[in-house]
Order: C-alpha cells, then sequence, then structure tokens
C-alpha cells in the first residue's frame, strides 16, 4: 500500500526536484502541505535556489515553496524504525545454526522455498 502523504505533514520526507538537484538525488524537505497538483515544501534550499538575495532577506523565517508535481522526480517517504528496532534489525540478521546455508533466522523465504518447491516436483 502506497502511503498517504498527507499524513506526512510536518515531517520530512526525501524528494528530487532536478531544478534543484543536478546531481539526481533527493534531499530532505518539510512538507507543509499536499495539494492535487504539487508538494507545499520548507528547506533552505529552496529559497536560496528561487528567490534573489534581496527577496530572501524579505521573506519571513519559514520558507514554504509550492512544487508541482511535474518538477518532481521522486519522493520518498522514510518511516520511522520500529521500537526496539535496533534490536530486531539485529535478530533478523542472525543465522540459526539448523537452518540451511543463506537463510536467515531458520525461516525458508519465499523465492527459496518455491524454487526447491519446485525442483522436487519436476
Amino acid at each position: 500500500m502506497a502511503p498517504n502523504l498527507s499524513k506526512q505533514i510536518n515531517k520530512t520526507i526525501l524528494a528530487c526536484i532536478p531544478a534543484i538537484s543536478e546531481d539526481g538525488k533527493c534531499r530532505p524537505y518539510k512538507l507543509t502541505g499536499v495539494e492535487l497538483v504539487g508538494l507545499w515544501l520548507e528547506n533552505g534550499d529552496l529559497a536560496t535556489t528561487f528567490l534573489t538575495h534581496e527577496h530572501r532577506s524579505q521573506t519571513p523565517l519559514t520558507k514554504e515553496f509550492f512544487i508541482p508535481f511535474s518538477q518532481i522526480a521522486c519522493v520518498a517517504v522514510v518511516a520511522p524504525p520500529p521500537p526496539g528496532g535496533a534490536a530486531a534489525a539485529g535478530q533478523s540478521q542472525v543465522q540459526d545454526p539448523s537452518a540451511p546455508p543463506g537463510v536467515a533466522g531458520g525461516s525458508a523465504s519465499m523465492s527459496g522455498g518455491a524454487s526447491r518447491r519446485k525442483s522436487k516436483t519436476l
């Protein structure tokens, strides 16, 4: 299920705006609003890129800019780690000694299990 961007308002998202990031990398922006045709984003880089020096000094401290979806190459919503995420991540990487090689935690992966079943039935 795709994340609903309106639930991410006032949170940091990652977006690639080619007019700003020539390297094509996502940058962090605070999402301040979502509209049908674009996003309201806040970041100091936006003011530096889109405003002249005179206008930068006249704008309020919060600099929100409307960026149409046609100018956004990518949006990434970075979910916070689950509670105890470091411990859970460490546990998922531990391999059960009784498990077959290449299977972490002792449970068969779907692709590995499916390929083994197919080879047995053929």
